[in-house]
């Protein structure tokens, strides 16, 4: 164990000192911040033609990514990053929607309890810095990553009404997976050197992704709708702290 210790602080003091003697090779940086649905994933209307591509229901929810690079040199690196989001779904619009049908054609009124859509990604790609000051303290930087993304149809419970308020039926849908689907991402953001090997940045970036899903046919008798979504694009402001050694 103190052979351990003693060989990752000899590994650190290495790299601190290789740091010191030229530009820093390798960073990592962790980012947090509001994540907005855009496009059919934060569309809220329903149609109920539209079984290839319903609308994703969610919410403005949360992202974060942990990334980790090389820099080739003082403007250029090459990033792997893993992301997490989470978005919770509004289904006000299939209430509004239900309401629209004619008389026999539908419940008349339901509640509908929700999960939340969860995304995982895995991304590689370039990192490219432009200084705006001579000393590389402020600098423009730049994204472009390409990977792979996991969610899943969340699960979500259906309770059905008549016009007097009596209960008619509840029909529940358990998660349903979906395959590994490819996304890519686009950011631009703003970097601040807080000391030589540390650094605060604030970025703004475009995440789309497209998953291929089961339909879920509606059933108006238990208030089942079509639920899921093969488009999942976002627009996310982040904030994070890097260290560059």
């Amino acid at each position: 164990m103190k052979q351990t210790v003693l060989l990752a602080g000899f590994l650190l003091a290495t790299l601190l000192l290789h740091a010191q003697l030229n530009h820093p090779h390798f960073l990592t940086e962790i980012s947090v911040g509001p994540s907005f649905p855009v496009g059919k994933f934060g569309d809220k209307n329903f149609d109920i033609f539209n079984l290839k591509n319903p609308p994703g229901l969610a919410k403005t929810g949360v992202s974060a990514s942990l990334s980790l690079g090389y820099y080739l040199n003082r403007s250029i690196a090459v990033l792997v990053s893993a992301g997490y989001s989470e978005h919770k779904q509004d289904w006000d619009g299939y209430g509004k929607y239900i309401r629209s049908l004619p008389n026999g054609d539908g419940p008349a009124d339901f509640q509908i309890t929700a999960e939340t859509w969860k995304a995982i990604n895995i991304m590689g790609g370039g990192f490219f810095v432009i200084p705006l000051t001579p000393a590389h303290k402020l600098n423009v930087t730049a994204k472009l990553l390409a990977g792979g993304c996991k969610s899943a149809i969340p699960a979500f419970t259906g309770k059905s009404y008549d016009v007097g308020g009596v209960f008619l039926s509840e029909s529940k849908y358990s998660e349903v997976d979906l395959k590994w689907a490819f996304c890519y991402q686009a950011g631009v953001g703003l970097q601040y050197k807080l000391t030589r090997f540390l650094h605060v940045q604030l970025e703004v970036n475009s995440f789309n992704a497209t998953a291929k899903m089961p339909a879920r046919m509606p059933s108006y008798s238990n208030a089942v709708p079509v639920i899921g979504n093969s488009n999942m694009s976002t627009v996310n402001a982040q904030a994070g702290l890097g260290i560059d050694l």
